[in-house]
This record gives C-alpha cells, structure tokens and sequence, in this order.
C-alpha cells in the first residue's frame, strides 16, 4: 500500500523562510528588484494555493481522460511562457516546443511511473500529474 506524506503547515512556513534570501541579496548587493520580486512572490503563492487546491479534485477524481487532458494543458502553458520569455514568434514554434516537452518529459512520467513508483492504478493523478 503507498502512503502519503503529509507536510504540516508549519512545514510549509519555515520552508517558505529561504523566499528571503532574493530580499537580502537584493538589499546587499541594492539591486533595485525588491518590488518585482514581491510581485513574483504574491503571484507564486497565489498560483500554487490555487494549483493545489485543483490538484486535491484532480487527485479525487483520478480519471485517465482528465489527467491527459491536464498534462496537455500543462504542456501547452509551458510551450507558451517558453516562447514567450524567448521573445520568439509563437505559431511558428509553439509545436515544436511541445512536442520537445512531451519528447522530454513522457521517457522521465513513463519511469517513474511505471518502473520507480508503480503507482495503482498505473495512471494516478498524484503521481502522473503533479
């Protein structure tokens, strides 16, 4: 049987501490960056509360039609801020982008997957796609 581990808000607090790192470089070094990075970092959080709280449905619901469908969603969002960031042409690029992140990233979800975890049933949610 796998179990789950199970990380403590207070876990998540303390590990949240090394965010104050960027902060302190940036006030030694006076980059000038504190603003952008406290953006990013309202944004992260913001992101990742909303992301886990659809990963809590996705993991209760573990069905294969939603979970292909959410790591194609995921491929395509990151086939798009790769170009992006690139400042490259999009429609040009964007399926050999994700056809290079699904080339990448299908041989590393198949191992550990199917060979490491093995996972019941094979195409859990917790583990294919998170």
């Amino acid at each position: 049987m796998q179990q789950v581990v199970d990380i403590n808000w207070w876990q998540i607090l303390v590990f949240s501490l090394t965010l104050l790192v960027p902060f302190v470089i940036n006030s030694y070094y006076k980059l000038n960056i504190g603003r952008d990075a406290l953006i990013g970092l309202v944004r992260m959080t913001l992101q990742l509360a909303l992301v886990g709280v659809y990963l809590e449905y996705l993991f209760y619901l573990n069905s294969l039609a939603i979970n292909v469908i959410w790591l194609f969603v995921m491929i395509v969002v990151g086939s798009n801020a790769i170009v992006s960031k690139a400042k490259l042409p999009r429609y040009p690029l964007i399926t050999f982008i994700s056809m290079a992140l699904v080339l990448g990233l299908f041989p590393i979800i198949a191992l550990l997957s199917l060979a490491i975890i093995q996972p019941e049933p094979a195409y859990s949610a917790q583990y294919v796609t998170a």
